[in-house]
This record gives structure tokens, sequence and C-alpha cells, in this order.
């Protein structure tokens, strides 16, 4: 029977301290968003902190009843992030099979090409989408948030699903076209469901990136097509900032967020770190 000696026993309280710490730091700031969600305002910034006091629920009340357009900006949230992820994801998918599996001029550097699109700082391609847009007369419209969103969760999602099929055996696609499977056949037959763990994690991170995009989202939108997140700039009056609403927003903002990731954590993580198939 193996013992541990008193080192490894040090180890392992030192781990574990360690990650207690780390949890606490992960945890506290969502845990002050809720506390002041449901903390009267006027211990919002007290010294030292308050935190027994007599719950209330008047900054919900008042930050449905205040943004009249609260119900239309979380839609507008759920239906841009949720195209953008699946167009980029389809597209993605699509793209990443003919760049492992087909072989072409220039390859390498088209790829390479196309994944600095995603090292494009957001800052500097912002104005030519809004001069192109208002042209187009699609400004403040969902439709140019979704595509600018694909523009840049595309080259992710490239990369992302290229590592993944390229870890896939050339020769399950050899032995379905052997059996009558077009080109597109092995790739629906085979390579997709093979691929179901990359494909949960891409889409995770696209919709991840689409949900909590911000500078597109303020540039490209006034007042229909605003997501949820722009919802927080009204937050300022003559009597200061409403925290406690603001603390509501949060919540709201970041709910979707951690539901999805918790729900899908475990492809994530496996789609993230190994191939269904190694070669």
């Amino acid at each position: 029977m193996y013992i541990k000696s008193r080192f490894e026993i040090f180890i392992n309280i030192l781990f574990y301290i360690g990650l207690g710490v780390a949890l606490i730091i992960a945890i506290y700031p969502f845990f002050t968003i809720i506390l002041m969600s449901l903390r009267p305002r006027v211990l919002s910034f007290t010294l030292p902190p308050v935190y027994i006091f007599k719950p209330t629920l008047s900054h919900f009340r008042d930050t449905f009843l205040w943004h009249s357009g609260l119900i239309r900006n979380l839609w507008n949230s759920i239906i841009i992030s949720s195209s953008t992820t699946l167009i980029a994801v389809i597209t993605g998918t699509l793209a990443a099979y003919a760049f492992s599996r087909i072989n072409f001029k220039a390859k390498d550097f088209l790829f390479q090409w196309i994944l600095t699109f995603r090292m494009l700082p957001a800052i500097s391609v912002v104005l030519p989408f809004f001069i192109m847009f208002t042209k187009l007369g699609i400004y403040d419209t969902l439709l140019a948030v979704i595509v600018t969103h694909v523009i840049i969760d595309l080259p992710m999602a490239i990369w992302l699903m290229k590592s993944f099929i390229d870890e896939l055996p050339e020769e399950l696609d050899e032995a379905a076209r052997i059996d009558g499977c077009s080109r597109m056949g092995a790739f629906w037959r085979i390579c997709m469901p093979l691929s179901a763990p990359a494909l949960v994690a891409t889409a995770i991170l696209c919709f991840l990136f689409s949900w909590n995009e911000y500078l597109f989202a303020v540039c490209l939108t006034s007042t229909k097509a605003r997501p949820i997140l722009i919802a927080t700039q009204g937050l300022m009056s003559y009597q200061g900032m409403r925290w406690g609403q603001l603390a509501v927003l949060c919540i709201i903002i970041i709910i979707p967020a951690i539901l999805v990731v918790l729900f899908f954590q475990r492809y994530l993580i496996r789609g993230l770190t190994f191939g269904a198939v190694k070669a």
C-alpha cells in the first residue's frame, strides 16, 4: 500500500489552497454583482462593505419598467449570436475540410491570409464597415452586425475545425468514396459525426464572442438593432449611475453565457484538447 510522504501531503495542501484562492477570485466579482442587485442603493458603496442587509427587488422592477426596450435588446442579442454562430460554424467547417483534404495552388498562403483577419484590431476596421453599411442602407440592422461578427469569427472557426479534421485519418474518407460516396457525402457521413466535439467547441466560442462583442454593436447600431450589452449605456442620470440596475443588466447578460458553457462543458473540453480519432 502506497503511503504519501509529508512532502507530497504538503504539496497537495498548497495546491488546494491555491485552487481555493483562485476560485474565490473568479467567483467574487459575480457574487458582488448579485449583492449589488439586491442591496438598497444607500448601501451600494458603504465602507466597509455591507454583506448582511434586507434584500430588495426594486432594482429588478425599475430595470424592466425604466428600460422599455430591454426585451427587444435581449432578443436582438439572441438573434445576432445564434445567426453568427450558425453561419460561421457551417461555413468554417466546409472551408476547413477543403483546406485539410484538397490540394490546390496557394493553399497555405490563402489559409494564412484568412487567419490574418482575426489579428486585425477591431478599431481599425469599424469605420470602413460603418461607411459601407451606411451607403448600402443596412446601418442599424441585425444584418450589419451579423455580417461583421461572421467576418471576425470565421477565421477562428476555420482554424479550429481544420486542426481537428487534420487528425481524422484520410483512409476513412477514401473508404467512404470507395463505397460510393461523393466527397461531400464523405464529409457529411464521416467527417461531421466524428467532428461533433470540435463543432460544439467552435460554436460555443463563436457564440460567446458574438454575445460579448461591444465595439461593432455600438458603432453599427443606433436604436433598432442594439443588443443587450449596449443597454448598459443609458444608466447614467442626473442622480448618478444607477448601479443597482446596472448589476441587474449584468446578471441578464452573464447568465445565458454561463448556461451555454455549463451545458456543453464536456464537449468544449474534448473539442479543444482531443480528436475523435487519432491518426
